[in-house]
């Protein structure tokens, strides 16, 4: 009877325990639930991918934005379903999104609406296999026409202030020629003037190149260039500004003949200016070498400074308008922080790359690289 009893009680608490298992996945179950229910009815626009692209969620702030509903969409590619333009670019960065499983932000269209996409991976937390996507979508419509209503001022004011500029420097000019009965001394208040008003000329012109690069309206004039030329004349210009600081400018030459670019010599020259004058500016000894190499059809210009390197944090940022080296908040460099922002805008318009390698201590390296020029081309 003892035995009897006990799996009696035996098989009562394996029940009890079944019963409390089934309840606790009930309870998974109903949470889980209300989980896919409050992800469905967010009212931002996102939705999840596969690895392969297919759709597995997608919110009601997705379907009100893209104007499909959900059964139309689940387990179908984005690329292909969604009506984002152009396809082929969202095709490209998705793969390389699956291969690096970084966050990538795309700028694509609606409808003519401007939209960005933001790729977010999704991995196990334990062993970091890659389970797919989240995709955010924002609406740029009103950013981008705060954008143009910024770009419109920045033209605006600038074109107004180049005329004045103009004439004082015209002024100024005629005064240091002809002023021989001046003083020294206030001779160099009129040059120094003089400087600082080359200096805001410099700025205003390199805020109307930003705003007719905003637009879109910058004017390219790609033919064949000889870079020997180019170098010669760029060292030319920064050999005395250079020496005045006690550093060496030096030009290495290739062993073999580059052959000539494919470029706007303006732009070109400007990007050599800039570089040149950044590394000047920011480098307090040492050297700054100007180098040259043919590779895979393009030829690459290297621009490398002993000065005091750039941390990767900022690296990051460097090419964006309005940022300036870090040493400038401290120390008396001028500038408006668009010279390295129009240096890779110019490259890139003239169907080239500009990158940095640098690190903090040990100077930094600026390259950009232009097509080679082909005759049949």
């Amino acid at each position: 009877m003892g035995i009897i009893n006990s799996l009696f009680s035996s098989n009562s608490s394996k029940n009890k325990k079944n019963s409390s298992v089934i309840g606790r996945i009930n309870e998974l179950e109903e949470s889980l639930n209300r989980f896919r229910l409050l992800l469905t009815h967010l009212s931002t626009p996102v939705f999840a991918v596969e690895p392969n692209g297919s759709i597995f969620f997608y919110s009601e702030g997705a379907s009100t934005f893209l104007g499909l509903p959900a059964e139309q969409v689940l387990g179908r590619l984005f690329s292909i379903v969604l009506p984002l333009e152009p396809k082929d670019q969202i095709k490209n960065t998705f793969l390389q999104f699956i291969e690096r499983r970084e966050i990538y932000k795309l700028e694509v269209t609606l409808k003519d609406k401007p939209v960005q996409l933001v790729l977010n991976p999704i991995l196990e937390p334990e062993t970091q296999r890659f389970l797919g996507g989240l995709v955010e979508m924002n609406d740029l419509t009103q950013e981008k026409k705060l954008q143009q209503k910024q770009v419109d001022f920045v033209s605006f004011v600038s074109h107004e202030l180049r005329t004045p500029i103009s004439i004082i420097k015209g002024y100024l000019d005629v005064v240091i020629k002809e002023a021989t009965y001046m003083q020294p001394e206030h001779l160099e208040f009129i040059q120094r003037a003089y400087i600082s008003n080359q200096r805001q000329e410099q700025t205003v012109e390199k805020l109307l190149d930003m705003s007719q690069i905003e637009t879109g309206n910058v004017t390219v004039n790609v033919q064949k260039l000889n870079l020997d030329y180019i170098v010669r004349e760029v060292q030319r210009t920064w050999e005395e500004r250079a020496a005045k600081k006690g550093l060496q400018l030096l030009f290495v030459m290739p062993r073999f003949p580059i052959p000539p670019i494919r470029g706007d010599e303006d732009l070109v020259r400007s990007v050599f200016d800039n570089l040149i004058e950044n590394a000047i500016k920011y480098t307090e000894r040492g050297s700054i070498t100007v180098q040259m190499w043919f590779d895979e059809g393009y030829v690459t210009i290297s621009v490398k400074d002993t000065g005091p390197g750039i941390s990767q944090e900022l690296q990051s940022q460097l090419f964006a308008k309005f940022l300036r080296g870090e040493r400038s908040l401290t120390e008396t460099t001028q500038g408006a922080g668009l010279g390295l922002y129009l240096s890779k805008q110019f490259i890139q318009l003239m169907g080239g790359q500009m990158s940095l390698i640098s690190e903090v201590g040990k100077g930094s390296e600026f390259r950009f690289s232009l097509p080679a020029f082909v005759e049949n081309h």
